[in-house]
């Protein structure tokens, strides 16, 4: 059988051979998505990006905070070699030899545990010039980057200042423990010719200048003992957060001939707090930041005390005569142990483990309680860690 078109038939075949123009019907149809269709494939990306951001910025910060305790971790090794070359531990203070015998150096622990931190050569330049200048003085040593040993990777701050300014002082976010006990601006309280008036006897790296503390003196065992742990930096230009600032108080911290088993409330640190991590708007922060001097031995600078829980307040009280405003932490000062880990700061033991400690750990809550130096702390498990003499059998959760 033949199969003929005639010229009008409106047939399915014939629409084929239509001259090219008159094809859209079939060849001339565009592909693409409408606008609900493509509304509706960006909602569904924006949904995977919402519930996968949270879990990719977990990780970082589960590789950040890795990263710090092992930081943590080369320091207390470092403090076991420096009391294995020595037989004692790194001193919170010392004069190295100065030639200014009335006036109490203050160089950090830090300072000579640089040698057992691979940083040798930096230690053999501040020894060759430590005569004429502090390291905290602006010159070659103070501005060492030691960024790979002392900033941790959560905490921008410290990176952010050297990066801005190359010539800053070093700084750390790694604090020594000086137990549970306020201290002077300048570690303990002194008179005018050098004499210690009161010894904090409580923490590891607490004592007289020179003090040369061993293991041995840890009754508490080296496993119940903090050695260190951290404090945020301030921000560049101040938020008046808790974060690397303290505030001022005028009470409740021992002035000049005063002592904390007679003079302390936590209470007044505690209500320098505002809303959120930030200090009340009313409250008059110190020029003192805290962590900005990686090398100097004040409190505010290196140290920390297991007092208050970690990420709270840090305060202090100025010069006993004039309370002037001017912000210089001359006397009493309570800094606590800050980070930007989500709940809590890593802490070294003096065994060399390396524990996280949450903000809501024991401390007593005895907002009026007196520090004491001997005996059980009153600050709950967490002042208990940081005295090395204490008596008690509390460890960390």
């Amino acid at each position: 059988m033949k199969f003929t078109t005639k010229k009008n038939d409106t047939s399915y075949c014939s629409l084929f051979n239509k001259d090219k123009d008159n094809r859209s019907l079939f060849f001339n149809v565009k592909g693409g998505f409408t606008l609900v269709e493509l509304l509706v494939v960006i909602a569904i990306i924006g949904a995977l990006v919402a519930l996968l951001l949270p879990a990719v910025q977990a990780a970082r910060e589960a590789s950040r905070r890795a990263s710090c305790q092992n930081k943590q971790k080369q320091l207390a090794l470092a403090t076991h070699n420096h009391h294995d070359t020595f037989d004692y531990l790194p001193p919170g203070g010392n004069k190295y030899n100065r030639t200014n015998a009335t006036y109490l150096y203050r160089y950090s622990a830090f300072l000579p545990m640089l040698p057992f931190l691979e940083q040798t050569a930096l230690f053999d330049t501040f020894m060759s010039s430590h005569s004429s200048s502090d390291p905290w003085t602006g010159n070659a040593f103070s501005r060492a980057d030691l960024s790979a040993v002392l900033l941790c990777p959560s905490d921008d701050a410290g990176f952010v200042r050297k990066l801005r300014d190359a010539n800053s002082l070093m700084t750390t976010n790694y604090r020594v423990s000086n137990g549970d006990w306020t201290d002077r601006g300048d570690i303990n309280q002194v008179d005018s010719t050098g004499a210690v008036m009161y010894e904090n006897k409580r923490g590891l790296f607490s004592g007289f200048r020179d003090a040369k503390r061993t293991m041995a003196s840890v009754d508490d065992g080296t496993s119940n003992t903090i050695a260190f742990s951290e404090g945020a930096i301030p921000a560049i230009g101040g938020m008046k957060t808790i974060f690397g600032e303290m505030a001022r108080v005028t009470a409740d911290l021992p002035k000049s001939g005063e002592s904390p088993k007679d003079v302390f409330a936590a209470k007044t640190c505690l209500d320098t707090k505002g809303t959120g991590n930030y200090y009340a708007g009313s409250m008059t922060l110190s020029s003192d930041r805290i962590g900005i001097r990686a090398f100097d031995s004040l409190i505010q600078y290196t140290g920390f005390a297991t007092i208050l829980p970690p990420n709270s307040p840090s305060c202090y009280r100025e010069t006993a005569d004039n309370e002037s405003g001017t912000g210089n932490a001359n006397y009493a000062c309570l800094i606590s142990a800050t980070s930007y880990h989500n709940g809590g700061v890593n802490v070294a033991l003096c065994d060399g483990s390396v524990r996280f400690v949450s903000q809501t750990v024991n401390w007593g809550s005895d907002t009026t309680a007196k520090c004491v130096d001997s005996g059980s702390s009153p600050f709950g498990i967490w002042g208990a860690m940081g005295s090395i003499n204490g008596g008690e059998s509390a460890s960390l959760p």
